[in-house]
């Protein structure tokens, strides 16, 4: 699978999930959130991230999938060891597509993002 961390989760899931096979990179520093979502959905990133603002987006059309961690950034063994445990529970990136992903401790809940695609007039 293919993942973006957002620039406040740890940098060794780079490591971790690179480590378990799947292409992960780190968003540039300093891009807002809409551009940070902007990337993962165009490069076809599953979104990783720390930023609650994230389980209230609203897109506007189909995009790989928002991953948000609630457990603290410098937990790295927890992190990993909780996302290792989604990673079992939702295989493919498919899994992924359109769903927001909450990640605890103790467990993950899984959401889908509504959005819908305004059909234009033609002209």
């Amino acid at each position: 699978m293919r993942f973006l961390l957002d620039e406040n989760v740890h940098h060794g899931l780079v490591l971790f999930l690179t480590g378990l096979g799947h292409d992960a990179t780190r968003s540039p520093k300093g891009l807002s959130n809409g551009a940070v979502f902007a990337a993962a959905s165009s490069a076809q990133r599953i979104l990783l991230t720390h930023d609650k603002d994230f389980a209230e987006w609203q897109p506007t059309e189909s995009h790989p999938g928002v991953i948000l961690l609630r457990i603290l950034p410098t937990a790295l063994e927890q992190l990993k060891t909780a996302l290792q445990r989604v990673l079992v529970d939702k295989p493919s990136a498919e899994r992924f597509t359109d769903r927001l992903v909450v990640v605890f401790p103790d467990r993950h809940e899984e959401f889908p993002f509504r959005w819908e695609v305004i059909p234009l007039p033609p002209g």
